[in-house]
């Protein structure tokens, strides 16, 4: 048994934590932190089941989770079992001009992309996740904002904990990759153009926060093109203020 036992073994205690909470973590957004989880057991406790926003409620749930999951707990458990603060894993300004620099000339590649494939039904079909939002510009702008922490989530255990708490063990490739498998599995189902996004995306920005030392700007470019998808597909399907 001793023998089976000691092939569980992590080399280290940050690649064991870290290699860990990659594959739980992932698992538990899917079945317990998605719209159909809050839809199906979480708003009928609450009795919310009925309300006319329970739609829209289930994606602040979604975002909620994701915050909570990829983003607090390896935050705190970094540091309760590793002493290790989020600066660790990438939460620095870094190369803060090439950084800027990136984001700039990546969304202007992307942004007529991003409108184009906002006319092709699939994206229309699943953005924005809540049509109930974009119907109110009000609603819609507190929407936009609560995305925001679902990338926030995103980001710290993909580009932040993962890559950068990986990096010393398996090197530059091999923690680019090893972020980009958990990360690229949550998007099936998506649209196929967006499954193969997230693959040329894992990688780039993958190697973009590794060489501005940064988490951010690869941050601030995944909210944007979500944003910009949002308000892509919102306005070429008509709804918008309907």
């Amino acid at each position: 048994m001793q023998e089976f036992i000691g092939h569980l073994k992590p080399p280290d205690r940050r690649t064991g934590l870290i290699l860990l909470l990659a594959a739980v973590l992932p698992v538990l957004y899917v079945y317990n932190g998605s719209p159909e989880f809050y839809l199906g057991t979480v708003a009928p406790l609450l009795g919310l089941d009925t309300h006319p926003l329970a739609e829209m409620h289930a994606q602040f749930y979604r975002f909620g989770a994701i915050f909570l999951l990829f983003g607090v707990i390896p935050v705190v458990l970094g540091f309760a079992l590793l002493g290790e603060g989020p600066s660790r894993f990438g939460f620095v300004a870094g190369d803060w001009r090439l950084g800027l620099k990136v984001v700039a000339m990546a969304l202007l590649v992307s942004a007529p992309f991003l409108y184009l494939s906002a006319g092709q039904g699939d994206f229309q079909a699943e953005y924005p996740m809540s049509k109930l939002a974009a119907a109110d510009p009000l609603r819609f702008t507190l929407y936009e904002g609560a995305y925001l922490f679902y990338y926030i989530g995103w980001e710290t255990l993909f580009r932040g904990y993962m890559l950068f708490g990986l990096k010393d063990r398996y090197g530059s490739f091999g923690a680019i990759l090893f972020q980009c498998f958990p990360s690229i599995l949550i998007h099936i189902g998506k649209p196929s153009g967006e499954i193969w996004g997230s693959v040329v995306a894992g990688l780039l920005l993958g190697a973009v926060a590794l060489r501005t030392r940064s988490v951010f700007y690869g941050f601030v470019f995944h909210y944007a093109i979500g944003v910009l998808m949002d308000v892509f597909c919102a306005l070429r399907g008509g709804l918008l203020g309907g």
